[in-house]
């Protein structure tokens, strides 16, 4: 008799080869090693029973936040209880993303972007680039609409990215000339012109700002189409993720006084607090919860405003028709994402799965969107789950939601309880390895991949 570490028994599984298929999976270091209707003569150290329950590739989200600057410790954690086995942080600093793995991980794969804060990293953006990806980044992030750069440093950035095609330029629209908003994306376009980057969260600007948000969803599809090199992504949570820092009296986050007067409520400190109090604002908890009205104040204070409030503003409809709309036949919106991880709104899984319900997509579409495309952008190969593959899955219990995660074939989560610690991490330069191994991680070398890096 064989011998594996583990077994799921029992499985409906659907992975890119079509599915729901009844199977076993064996597992034996971080890989599937067999895969049959019913695996006989081969014993495993644990086992899993998928009896009666979809089993699905373990999620890749491109976009998260893990740092304690943009989310909470326990980032990664939310992450496996939501079936998702490999992310990117899409902020940092990079080496607190690396620490929270190494202190507060939960098992899964992590790579992280480098914010490129205004000012001094502005001046000599090459450098910028450069000591990033050394530092482990697999590339850099505009927060435009939050911290935004001058319009000449996204353009110098979108030169630089052409030129080399080997990291990652993901872009927050917005700038100091113009907010992130609609106009912003329209600028953001504009200025990366045929660089092959990404384009943050699309459905964050057809909130309805500048024009009604169905034109602005219209006019955004007709921009992107005219721009094949950018790759972009929606989220599917109705909540946003704000800074609620509050600096000398004034909120640091411009897109936070932003969401506040669309909400009705003054761009200050004040009008935060009153929108919490009302329950209009949740603020994120040092245990990675959404706290509101009385009890979400206290939390605000006792960071001392340095965490995220979440604000009701994206907009369902808008969403759904970013994800209709097609690109020489292939979906416009390449990648889902959750903008979350330490941001409470890991809900790729449960809405994804409505959506095909809704018929909005098919459950193909939703693994080449949620799994096969950003596992790709990141040099990796997922979304099956044949003999050779990588262990990552996750088991679907009641109302669709994980019951249970396994990212490198070992269980992460399980029952409600995360179990794993640890992790690995993504780098892409001899330089990022060494400074991940440093602090005591396994690092994987890559090789950043968006299509328009083949034109």
């Amino acid at each position: 008799m064989s011998r594996v570490d583990l077994i799921v028994r029992n499985g409906s599984i659907v992975d890119t080869d079509g599915g729901p298929h009844r199977a076993d999976l064996g597992i034996t270091e971080g890989r599937i090693v067999e895969r049959a209707p019913r695996l006989a003569r081969i014993s495993a150290a644990r086992t899993i029973d998928a009896d009666g329950k979809l089993v699905l590739p373990g999620i890749v989200d491109p976009h998260v936040h893990l740092s304690k600057a943009f989310g909470c410790a326990h980032g990664q954690r939310l992450l496996a209880a939501a079936g998702v086995t490999t992310a990117v942080d899409f902020a940092g600093p990079v080496h607190d993303v690396f620490e929270t793995v190494a202190t507060q991980g939960a098992g899964l794969l992590i790579g992280s972007l480098e914010a490129v804060a205004p000012g001094r990293a502005e001046q000599n953006l090459a450098a910028t680039v450069e000591g990033s990806l050394a530092g482990g980044a697999l590339g850099v992030k505009v927060l435009g609409g939050h911290f935004p750069l001058h319009p000449e440093s996204i353009s110098t950035l979108a030169d630089i990215v052409a030129a080399r095609k080997d990291f990652l330029l993901a872009v927050h629209a917005g700038s100091t000339r113009t907010p992130g908003d609609f106009e912003g994306m329209q600028e953001a376009i504009t200025l990366l012109g045929d660089a092959p980057a990404y384009l943050a969260h699309l459905n964050s600007y057809v909130r309805g700002e500048v024009h009604d948000d169905a034109e602005e969803a219209s006019r955004a599809i007709e921009s992107l189409r005219l721009h094949p090199s950018l790759t972009t992504e929606c989220y599917l949570s109705t909540l946003n993720g704000c800074p609620a820092e509050v600096v000398d009296g004034a909120l640091a986050s411009a897109a936070t006084a932003r969401h506040l007067r669309r909400l009705g409520y003054a761009d200050d400190s004040g009008g935060l607090e009153a929108a919490i109090g009302d329950g209009q604002g949740g603020v994120v908890s040092p245990s990675g919860e959404l706290t509101y009205r009385e009890h979400g104040i206290e939390v605000w204070r006792a960071a001392a405003t340095r965490t995220m409030v979440c604000l009701p503003v994206n907009h369902l409809g808008a969403t759904l028709a970013l994800l209709n709309a097609r690109r020489d036949g292939a979906p416009l919106v390449a990648h889902l994402c959750s903008d979350g991880g330490g941001i409470p709104r890991n809900v790729t899984l449960p809405m994804g799965l409505t959506l095909v319900d809704w018929q909005v997509m098919t459950m193909q579409e939703l693994l080449q969107r949620a799994i096969v495309a950003p596992a790709r952008m990141l040099g990796l190969d997922r979304g099956r789950l044949q003999p050779g593959d990588a262990a990552d899955l996750v088991v679907l219990g009641s109302h669709r939601l994980p019951e249970v995660t396994i990212a490198g074939g070992a269980i992460v989560f399980r029952h409600g309880e995360v179990i794993g610690h640890g992790g690995r991490v993504l780098v892409t330069s001899d330089e990022g390895h060494a400074s991940a191994t440093e602090r005591g991680l396994t690092a994987l070398r890559t090789r950043m991949y968006l299509p328009s890096f083949d034109s």
